[in-house]
Parts: C-alpha cells; structure tokens; sequence
C-alpha cells in the first residue's frame, strides 16, 4: 500500500534528512523505527524519538532505505552499549 504525501506528513510531527536520522541514532536517540512504502520500490523511515518526537525521512529508493536501516540499527546498538 502506498502513502500519499499528506498521510506521511499527518504521520510524522518533522522530516528530517537520513543523515540527521542517522545522527540521532549515533547519540542514542532513537527508541522505535518502521519503514513504509511511498511508491513503486520506494520507502521512508519513520522513527520515534526517546522524546516521543515522530520523525519521518524523505521518500527515498528501497536500495538507500535498506542501507539506512542498518546503519540506525547498527549506531543504537553503539550507543546503548557505550551509555551502559
């Protein structure tokens, strides 16, 4: 199921650019994250934030999300051992 532009936006309190997204990840701040689709082979990362602030990414390729996604998962895990 695709995701109109305006859905995504009543979804998401900000979009931010994956970098930042990942960058959150890096400092421990992300606490949950889903990925939905917006097009044909097209998807974007929703996360919400230890604040409870829902961030969305821009409308990307499968292939840059996938990629993404790792790096998040990869960067939280980081954190949280480092902040234990």
């Amino acid at each position: 199921m695709q995701v109109s532009k305006l859905m995504q936006a009543s979804m998401c309190d900000e979009t931010k650019p994956l970098l930042d997204i990942e960058g959150l990840a890096y400092i421990g701040k992300i606490g949950k994250l889903s990925i939905h689709v917006c097009g044909k082979n097209k998807k974007y990362i929703v996360i919400e934030t230890v604040e409870g602030q829902r961030l969305c990414s821009p409308c990307a390729d499968e292939d840059v999300i996938s990629l993404s996604v790792k790096m998040i998962e990869h960067y939280s895990k980081s954190a949280k051992l480092v902040s234990s």
